[in-house]
């Protein structure tokens, strides 16, 4: 094995594996989400609350590793051809991943009540992101790019949105919106993760519609869960620690 492979190989494991962890996670809290349970059952609640804090950890190791797959793959030379500057691509891409959460957070905080036209919005800007990065680097870089920006925000609204949630019983329903935000993000994440074994996926001139689409077919195909909050009640700490 060659010594460039041996960090490309671990960091690669790694993230692999947090991600599973990630998204099975996400996936049993959203399904717990929606189940019907009239009153908090003490060991249900801990339960939740235990998954809660490895959701948290294995969305931070996610990131963290996938940090570092971006400059061992990408930003040391593979996220351009040779007519396309490396520095700018890579400061595109490290603006974009920086700037999602915020500009996400901005527009779902204000269109909160309209949320088919924050959606549009969305794509919208989702659509002219992945087409300004197709003018400065490759279309198998627009994807993950595309990807490293939904995770960054799935990332950031399990820390700002839905873990605090058990201590500020007020910010439910933005936690349950949030969380049925990230199992939407997450069906395309996991295909975009992927995309760059698949020129299928990225090697046509308009390739940059298909990163928007795999997040709108994501939407749809969760939208199972896209529903009001029942009667569930997220546990609060001090719930928890009253029952131990």
């Amino acid at each position: 094995m060659d010594t460039p492979e041996l960090p490309h190989l671990i960091f690669r494991w790694l993230h692999v594996l947090a991600g599973v962890m990630f998204v099975g996670q996400l996936w049993s809290l959203a399904l717990i989400l929606r189940a019907p349970v009239q009153s908090p059952d003490p060991g249900l609640s801990q339960a939740l609350l235990r998954a809660h804090a490895w959701h948290r950890w294995s969305g931070s190791l996610t990131w963290l590793t996938g940090l570092p797959l971006l400059g061992i793959v990408y930003y040391s030379g593979g996220a351009v051809t040779p007519e396309q500057s490396l520095g700018l691509a890579t400061g595109a891409g490290l603006i974009a991943i920086a700037a999602a959460f915020g500009v996400y957070d901005t527009l779902w905080s204000r269109l909160v009540r309209h949320r088919l036209a924050a959606l549009v919005v969305s794509i919208s800007l989702l659509t002219a992101v992945a087409f300004a990065l197709s003018r400065v680097m490759t279309g198998r870089s627009v994807y993950v790019h595309v990807g490293a920006m939904l995770a960054t925000i799935m990332l950031a609204n399990t820390w700002r949105h839905i873990w605090p949630a058990e201590r500020l019983r007020h910010a439910l329903d933005v936690a349950s919106l949030r969380l049925r935000h990230n199992v939407s993000f997450s069906a395309a994440v996991l295909l975009l993760m992927v995309s760059n074994h698949f020129p299928l996926l990225y090697g046509s001139r308009f390739a940059w519609l298909g990163a928007p689409g795999l997040v709108l077919l994501g939407w749809l195909i969760t939208s199972f869960f896209d529903r009001p909050r029942e009667a569930f009640v997220f546990a609060s700490p001090l719930d928890v620690r009253k029952e131990r």
